[in-house]
């Protein structure tokens, strides 16, 4: 029986994604949201800081890499969209080595079916 439960890991990586959603899509808090830095030639883009342990640089990297690999997921969509889609590929990545636990089941994002949504 599969139970969906994320691992502490990929709840981080939840978590930090779907707060940038929100702020980005807010545009609150105000101080955060003036500390990202939008790609100019792509709005669903996020230009990243310095490498750091910190939010301003950590969530925009996942941010970035998640598109990499779910398609046509931006700042446009509906949070919940967004959540649903991050979730499935999260899950996804997680179950991929389940017999023999590995790094990637930590640190990748991974496509299923469910995550091709049609542009708007």
């Amino acid at each position: 029986m599969r139970h969906k439960l994320l691992t502490v890991q990929n709840i981080y990586r939840l978590r930090s994604i779907m707060e940038l959603v929100k702020i980005v899509q807010s545009k609150e808090p105000g101080p955060l949201y003036q500390a990202l830095s939008i790609s100019i030639r792509n709005n669903n883009r996020l230009l990243t800081p310095e490498p750091s342990i910190y939010f301003l640089y950590k969530a925009p990297w996942l941010w970035n890499n998640l598109r990499k690999t779910v398609r046509n997921i931006g700042f446009e969509n509906d949070e919940n969209l967004i959540k649903s889609l991050l979730r499935n590929s999260l899950l996804s990545a997680q179950d991929q080595n389940l017999e023999n636990w590995c790094k990637s089941n930590f640190i990748e994002f991974a496509e299923s079916l469910a995550d091709e949504i049609e542009p708007e």
